[in-house]
């Protein structure tokens, strides 16, 4: 049976519909340093192409909209100190916007449209959403990359102030963020003064795709999968590990054109890859297949 004519239109669908689905996260990371692409705009773009209708206009509406809600909950009379108790009382309270521990590894969590929809997420999203209500009324909100888990820390006079927008803002200290983490792992002193350091966006958004990249992974979505990884390598395009799982995943979901691409990518940038016998043998009869093919 020949299916030389079946794989080579797969691979063009296939390389076609990927190339599209990372267009918007290209442009922000083209007009932005990758330090610091918008939050807004960069999961927005994380989920288009993995969403179905997805629509940008009302995400960043219903943001504008909870933010305008916050303003008016401050009064005339506005400080930080009541623009945060607003902002946790309008998200938390009213709207009861938390986290979602029935179906945690559900990729909705981590798809900003969805998380405005449902009033669910994770850890991460959940920040998201709080730091771009509270930009949108002038307070600087920062992700904390906790270890395991996600939070907000605000810059006061005193300061810096922890919130937990998995368990409805909840403020913490730093000794009672480490006390949850050490819970969450079962042991003690895995969290360090660098975890309660503000995250950059570049760190941030990667960090949401890690997420949907392991979720993928698990459910043997592999062309949401690629698409992930594509968007990761955008904004870490030296991370070799990257170009090496998207190779794997291409040649597996039946795409050996572009595997080889991202595989001899990362031989060039991992020169120890090229000490082994094994893959180098695998890379030569890739080599040989296509040349049949083509």
């Amino acid at each position: 049976m020949d299916t030389t004519g079946n794989e080579r239109g797969w691979h063009m669908i296939s390389h076609s519909k990927l190339s599209v689905s990372t267009r918007v996260l290209e442009d922000l990371v083209a007009s932005h340093a990758c330090e610091e692409i918008p939050l807004d705009q960069g999961a927005l773009a994380i989920a288009e192409p993995v969403s179905r209708n997805l629509n940008w206009q009302w995400a960043m509406m219903e943001l504008d909209r909870l933010a305008s809600e916050v303003a008016d909950c401050a009064g005339p009379t506005i400080t930080q100190d009541s623009l945060l108790r607003c902002l946790n009382g309008v998200l938390f309270r009213k709207y009861r916007f938390g986290g979602n521990e029935r179906d945690y590894y559900n990729p909705d969590n981590s798809l900003l449209h969805r998380v405005l929809e449902t009033r669910t997420g994770i850890p991460i999203a959940l920040s998201l959403l709080v730091i771009e209500v509270g930009r949108r009324i002038g307070i600087e909100l920062q992700g904390i990359g906790l270890p395991g888990h996600f939070m907000v820390g605000y810059e006061g006079v005193d300061g810096t102030r922890y919130f937990d927008p998995y368990y409805g803002g909840k403020e913490r200290t730093p000794e009672e963020c480490e006390t949850q983490i050490g819970k969450l792992f079962g042991v003690r002193g895995c969290v360090d003064k660098v975890h309660f350091q503000p995250v950059s966006s570049r760190a941030f958004l990667t960090r949401m795709l890690n997420n949907l990249r392991s979720i993928y992974k698990n459910r043997g979505d592999l062309n949401r999968l690629a698409i992930v990884l594509r968007q990761s390598l955008l904004l870490n395009p030296e991370d070799p590990n990257l170009h090496a799982e998207l190779a794997t995943t291409l040649l597996t979901s039946g795409n050996p054109w572009e595997a080889m691409d991202y595989l001899e990518t990362y031989l060039d940038r991992n020169p120890q890859g090229r000490e082994s016998t094994e893959l180098l043998a695998w890379v030569e009869k890739m080599r040989r297949r296509l040349a049949v093919l083509n």
